[in-house]
């Protein structure tokens, strides 16, 4: 970082207050870039996490699950739309992957094939919702569907 003359470069994170964050409130966060489709995306083959940097106090807001659970993807396609846009970070926490409530997003995969998506289960399987109306609904058997976590945030374009 190179500073104006009279000025010293600063290096710093702040925290949404603008108050400094200690560098013991940082926590790494893989980014995992499998592109999860919200509609589907195969995600079969070793894909290289990266790693993305977050306040632990931020994280809070969205869960107590520890850093370790949480993962970071980049949605692609438009059935989850307008909830979801293409190209939106994802924050998925593995620590939930049971589902406990009606038409929660998702992070799962059924066979190959990750996706983003609300999940409805019903006594025969899980209907999978997309939140675009042009987009129809599918469905799968318990056996076919592996939840990788709940999604519990989104980060977008304005």
């Amino acid at each position: 970082m190179v500073a104006a003359p009279g000025f010293k470069a600063i290096n710093q994170r702040l925290d949404d207050t603008g108050a400094p964050i200690e560098a013991g409130d940082l926590v790494e966060i893989e980014e995992i870039d499998m592109r999860y489709g919200m509609g589907a995306s195969d995600v079969t083959g070793y894909v290289e996490p990266e790693k993305r940097v977050f306040s632990r106090a931020w994280l809070r807001n969205f869960t107590d699950a520890r850093p370790g659970q949480l993962y970071w993807a980049i949605g692609q396609g438009d059935s989850m739309e307008p909830t979801i846009v293409s190209g939106d970070l994802i924050l998925i926490d593995r620590s939930q992957d049971t589902m406990y409530d009606r038409d929660l997003i998702w992070a799962c995969t059924v066979g190959d094939f990750g996706m983003i998506k609300r999940l409805r289960p019903t006594r025969e399987g899980v209907t999978i919702l997309s939140d675009n109306p042009s987009v129809p609904n599918d469905f799968a058997v318990d056996d076919e569907l592996r939840i990788i976590g709940r999604v519990i945030a989104k980060v977008g374009k304005l």
